[in-house]
């Protein structure tokens, strides 16, 4: 029996004018196919000769003319032409049929497929390679099958994409939907918002499988965009013979690419002679990382070929605006940081080693990711440049926390609070530091976000401690890797905020239970495959780098990153000073913390104890025993040690 599917029209949004025309009819149209396919194409134009090629190149003159049905027996990309004596030719059309071997007819997974084939070329980093993308979703039995329906079913250019992740045998992919002029495809790929854009993350020494994925969840949850993703289950095939059993990768995740865009990061476009200010301002997508180019050795089952532990002595908890929380740390071969200011680069900030680069004093070194970095304007770069210096200037002022000429009209504050949050949180080593995506919309602030590359967080690094959950993971890094940080919590107002947010998220997205339910729903998703990954990657008992822990099975790694959450929250709670508590008896009402040492102001108009700057509100009482508190009163009270103030307390908050 032959199985076809419903392929997606891949029309090029805008056909060249030179190229226009009518077109080869395939029939059956292209898809995945359990045997040989018996293909016939047709013209609508009398007299026309059908020119066609097997192997994704354009048909020419010289290419053979379609005297009978093609019969497809492997993995081909069929492309056709029509030829009008006295006529330009037509435009090139195709279609990408895959053929499975027997041992894949009756396979089915309660998560998507995805069939990746290359036709015989072989993926690389640094080429972009044709291939055909086939996405298969569960039916209505909850099962998605070879046979079934496709989701979508194009092209693509794919290309590995990732830096350390190179390392490992499972490797990454950033796929971008093409039609056979490569013109642009925007397709909603399982349910996520159309785009053209994508990327098939590899989970590998995530044993986990989902840290990501959970990482990028609790950002919505937030308040901020992060990549929406889906886990699939996937085969790749390079060889342009039939796709069989031995083509499975494993689970993957469909993961949005950061872009610009209304469904991705959603900042105004900048267009080539967008050269003047106000359009010159925005929009902007800028990251810290690694340098592309820079080579990463032969990939290998555990990463590297000899693991090599990193403890590093930690300086005390205390707060991340606490001098006590930062000491010299030894540096693995013999060098030493230190707290403060860094010198940075030297006076000469421009930095124009690769295209799209520029740096700053303080910060070091952003890559451009949007608008294109090999197509940007000469102005634009230098806009962003001098906008980034102008920042840090001010920053590093003597005015740096005013609410007009400081920081904070450059800056904005609240997503730097929440990804500083998410990272320290998760204890991510990668944070601050790599994958770090910054945006900046037209007449907008920098933001820090959308967040990116988690999978070396929750406990799942042996170097910078991020395998334990007590200390924060900030004080191993210097300036350049940890960007404007130091100064920006030297203002006892962006301190303060800090403070409250992670009251407030404690209260719900970072809330014990909440973590982990979101946790045990991404778990339970993967189940099933994970038993299949593994058996394609039989890596559960083996140290991979740059893992700590090294579990037994999934079970033991879910169980793992399950005790770490728990351990982490409550070290940072320890960390602030305890929220004041709220008791009543015949006396009337009093207030308790748990912080030793502390005093507790209070106020019963519903203003805050606390003024900007960190000083007692003239409306404050200090709390020194039971006091009178009518229903309708409007507390607000927090505890007060030294200089540092605990979160608000009004009742009912949990």
């Amino acid at each position: 029996m032959l199985f076809t599917l419903a392929a997606l029209s891949l029309a090029a949004k805008e056909p060249a004018p030179e190229n226009t025309g009518p077109v080869p009819q395939f029939n059956p149209a292209g898809g995945v196919f359990t045997e040989k396919v018996a293909v016939t194409l047709a013209s609508p134009v009398a007299g026309a000769f059908i020119r066609y090629t097997w192997n994704g190149t354009e048909p020419t003159f010289r290419s053979p003319a379609l005297t009978n049905t093609l019969t497809i027996l492997a993995n081909t990309h069929l492309r056709a032409r029509l030829f009008v004596p006295g006529q330009p030719p037509g435009p090139v059309v195709g279609q990408s049929y895959v053929v499975t071997s027997r041992d894949l007819t009756t396979f089915s997974s309660d998560l998507p497929l995805i069939f990746l084939n290359t036709f015989g070329t072989a993926v690389t980093r640094d080429q972009k390679s044709f291939a055909s993308v086939h996405v298969t979703a569960p039916g209505p039995d909850g099962r998605a099958r070879v046979t079934g329906l496709a989701d979508f079913d194009g092209r693509a250019q794919i290309h590995y994409r990732g830096f350390s992740s190179l390392r490992y045998l499972k490797r990454s992919y950033t796929v971008r939907l093409r039609d056979d002029a490569t013109n642009k495809v925007d397709a909603p790929l399982l349910g996520l918002p159309k785009d053209s854009e994508w990327v098939l993350y590899a989970p590998y020494a995530d044993k986990t499988l989902l840290r990501n994925v959970l990482a990028y969840d609790l950002s919505r949850a937030l308040g901020h965009y992060a990549p929406r993703t889906r886990f699939v289950e996937a085969f790749v095939n390079e060889s342009g013979t039939q796709t069989s059993r031995a083509n499975y990768m494993g689970v993957f995740v469909l993961v949005e690419k950061i872009k610009r865009g209304e469904n991705r990061v959603n900042l105004a476009k900048l267009a080539k002679d967008n050269l003047a200010e106000p359009a010159i301002t925005g929009g902007y997508i800028f990251k810290k990382d690694h340098e592309e180019t820079a080579s990463v050795g032969r990939p290998s089952a555990t990463g590297w070929g000899q693991l090599v532990p990193s403890y590093y002595f930690s300086g005390p908890g205390s707060f991340p605006a606490d001098p006590a929380g930062w000491r010299s740390i030894p540096i693995q071969g013999g060098g030493r940081f230190k707290g403060g200011r860094s010198a940075g680069s030297s006076d000469g900030i421009s930095l124009q080693d690769r295209t799209g680069s520029i740096a700053t004093r303080q910060a070091g070194q952003f890559f451009v990711v949007e608008p294109d970095p090999d197509k940007i304007p000469a102005e634009q770069s230098a806009w962003l440049q001098k906008h980034l210096n102008e920042f840090e200037t001010v920053l590093y002022g003597e005015d740096f926390a005013d609410p007009k000429k400081g920081y904070p009209a450059y800056l904005d504050a609240a997503s730097f609070i929440d990804y500083h949050l998410l990272v320290e949180l998760t204890k991510n080593v990668d944070g601050y530091r790599f994958s770090t995506f910054f945006s900046k919309d037209r007449a907008g602030k920098i933001k820090m976000e959308p967040v990116w590359d988690w999978d070396l967080a929750f406990g799942n690094a042996n170097g910078k401690q991020g395998f334990k959950p007590e200390s924060w993971y900030w004080p191993y890094l210097d300036n350049a890797q940890y960007p404007w940080f130091r100064r920006l919590f030297e203002d006892p107002d962006f301190a303060q905020q800090y403070v409250d947010r992670y009251a407030q998220l404690r209260a719900g997205a970072f809330s014990t239970p909440s973590l982990l339910a979101r946790m045990d729903g991404f778990s339970g998703r993967l189940r099933e495959a994970q038993a299949r990954n593994f058996q394609r990657w039989p890596i559960l008992d083996k140290e991979v780098w740059p893992n700590y822990y090294t579990g037994q099975s999934w079970d033991e790694e879910l169980l793992w990153m399950r005790n770490f959450l728990r351990r982490r929250v409550a070290w940072i709670d320890l960390q602030f000073i305890a929220v004041p508590q709220l008791t009543r008896s015949q006396e009337g009402a009093r207030l308790l913390t748990a912080t030793p040492g502390a005093k507790i102001y209070y106020t019963l108009d519903g203003s805050d104890p606390r003024v900007s700057g960190g000083a007692v509100t003239d409306l404050a009482r200090e709390y020194t025993g039971a006091f009178p508190l009518p229903a309708d009163t409007k507390l607000v009270a927090r505890a007060k040690v030294g200089t540092r103030w605990s979160a608000p307390f009004t009742p009912g908050r949990k």
